[in-house]
């Protein structure tokens, strides 16, 4: 018969205070948070911060709940904390000691409680790749509404204007929330935390901008 695991008395000491919120706009930043090795750690420090021995189990939870996903060694979880450091994802937030053990433990923190991904800066609207995807919105505007191709230097400024507006509108969600309000955003699942961030933001960003809509009507000539 297997003798039951003892379990260890520690104290963590704690160096770094994990902000509410940290925006991120570096699209090679944003892509890690798709990468499952990375997202499982960010995921993990989502509860509190934790020891690479620790993160050793959540990859061991993950590795149980999904078939193919595998656990991984201390030295692959230092790889990717590292990796994560450098996106700035991720810091040293202090030391766990263990009873009876001279060597400590660093412990890591994720750099926001709530990490608000913004694809876009609103001027990427303005540069050449800005103009030609508004340039192309106006075409499929124009052909579910009518009317006509509006010039593209005012959408794109129409554009830019409304990014910020979004952009403002989640940061202040954010920021200024209830506790319910942190809890959904810091606990929903990935895939649903980009969808309540674009829908919250472009069905905000309409109600308190109803000049928005009504200037894009006017630059496409569109009558309905």
């Amino acid at each position: 018969m297997a003798k039951p695991k003892k379990t260890e008395n520690f104290k963590d000491f704690l160096t770094y205070q994990t902000p509410p919120v940290k925006v991120v706009r570096s699209r090679k930043v944003i892509d890690l948070f798709f990468i499952p090795n990375y997202y499982v750690i960010l995921l993990a420090l989502r509860k509190r911060p934790m020891t690479v021995r620790d993160l050793e189990q959540a990859f061991k939870d993950e590795a149980d709940k999904h078939a193919g996903f595998e656990p991984k060694s201390d030295k692959s979880i230092y790889r990717y904390l590292k990796v994560l450091e450098d996106a700035e994802l991720v810091v040293p937030a202090g030391q766990r000691v263990v009873d009876g053990k001279m060597v400590t433990e660093t412990l890591f923190a994720r750099t926001g409680q709530i990490f608000l991904l913004f694809y876009l800066k609103p001027d990427w609207w303005l540069t050449k790749a800005g103009k030609n995807l508004a340039k192309r919105i106006g075409t499929l505007m124009i052909f579910l509404y009518g009317g006509k191709q509006p010039p593209v230097e005012e959408l794109q400024q129409l554009f830019m204007e409304f990014e910020e507006k979004q952009q403002s509108v989640l940061e202040h969600l954010s920021t200024e929330g209830s506790k319910e309000v942190m809890d959904i955003l810091a606990t929903s699942p990935l895939e649903e935390h980009f969808r309540i961030e674009s829908y919250v933001g472009f069905l905000t960003t309409f109600i308190n901008h109803p000049e928005l809509l009504e200037r894009l009507k006017k630059l496409m000539k569109i009558k309905k």
